[in-house]
């Protein structure tokens, strides 16, 4: 073992005897990261993982995009093009903390592209004459999402804050344009709450206004800040995903429905549902009317057969 992975070894049981420092990061509300000088990892806490989505495991020896999903690997051995490890790397050349007030990291994940964005503070730490850099990273993601649609005022539906239908439509428009020319998958999911004219009817229009509301919340927590949500129609919900095959959909299509059916509204007994239906294309000049009303096909292919889930397809199915 060299004298570099000996230390390593040394400042990674260090930590982990340290009661303090481990009910420190194990309750701290930010990613908390360690890396040595070769910009390898020595540990990651759990809030690190829970941001990703990810299991926590022992990271000590790995790189951080074998544990934190770099979105394009051979970026990062060209030139280190990741803003956190840009910044481990300055500190470990300079010695000096570094801050940074926007720091991000692009990531895929079950097919899908995605970005988190951080305050981030990088500090150098000398052990048994090593140098090691503890990152800490205060997620601001949500706050860069409602920055970033101050600018969206006046083209939200006023009851669920999601794009209304002639916004959304027009945003199809251009991602379809967009993923013809950059060559890319779009999905997109055309949901609807199931049974709603039975749940006024018994439940009343302020528990179906609820309903309504909450799943927009949860949609609107649920997305990327790339992709776009909107009010369709009544209890009619358009979603749509750049850089998003059918599948990577159907994924986040089963997150929205598992985080629904855990709610309780009204006095029902039973878990509110709804059906959908998931297009993707990857080709350029698709009528958008022609894209919308397949996926509406799928939508009512699922109420039609079951209720509750949905149908996903390929455009190149309907030719």
């Amino acid at each position: 073992m060299s004298n570099k992975l000996g230390a390593d070894v040394l400042f990674y049981e260090n930590i982990k005897n340290n009661e303090l420092f481990q009910k420190t990061i194990a309750t701290y509300s930010m990613g908390v990261l360690i890396f040595d000088q070769n910009l390898l990892l020595i540990d990651a806490n759990a809030y690190m993982y829970s941001l990703f989505g990810l299991k926590k495991i022992n990271s000590m020896g790995k790189s951080f995009c074998d544990v934190f999903l770099c979105q394009d690997e051979e970026k990062l051995k060209k030139d280190d093009s990741y803003p956190i490890l840009k910044a481990v790397k300055e500190v470990i050349s300079t010695g000096v903390t570094v801050n940074r007030p926007d720091a991000y990291h692009k990531f895929n994940k079950n097919g899908r592209s995605d970005i988190v964005w951080f305050i981030l503070n990088a500090e150098p730490i000398t052990f048994n004459d090593s140098l090691f850099v503890i990152v800490t990273l205060s997620d601001i993601t949500k706050q860069k999402y409602l920055e970033n649609n101050l600018k969206d005022l006046g083209i939200t539906d006023g009851q669920t804050l999601l794009y209304h239908g002639k916004y959304i439509t027009e945003q199809l428009e251009i991602l379809t344009t967009d993923a013809g020319i950059a060559k890319s998958p779009l999905s997109i999911i055309l949901m609807d709450i199931d049974d709603m004219s039975v749940i006024n009817e018994h439940q009343g229009t302020d528990v179906g206004d609820k309903i309504v509301s909450s799943l927009a919340k949860i949609i609107t927590q649920t997305i990327r800040h790339t992709d776009f949500a909107g009010r369709y129609g009544g209890e009619e919900y358009l979603l749509l995903l750049p850089d998003t095959d059918k599948d990577g959909a159907a994924a986040l299509t089963e997150r929205i429905m598992h985080i629904l059916t855990e709610r309780r509204f009204g006095t029902m007994k039973k878990p509110v549902t709804f059906s959908a239906g998931i297009l993707e294309i990857n080709q350029p000049d698709i009528n958008i009317n022609g894209f919308l009303l397949n996926a509406k096909i799928l939508l009512n292919r699922n109420k039609e057969d079951r209720k509750t889930g949905w149908y996903s397809a390929h455009m190149a199915n309907f030719d």
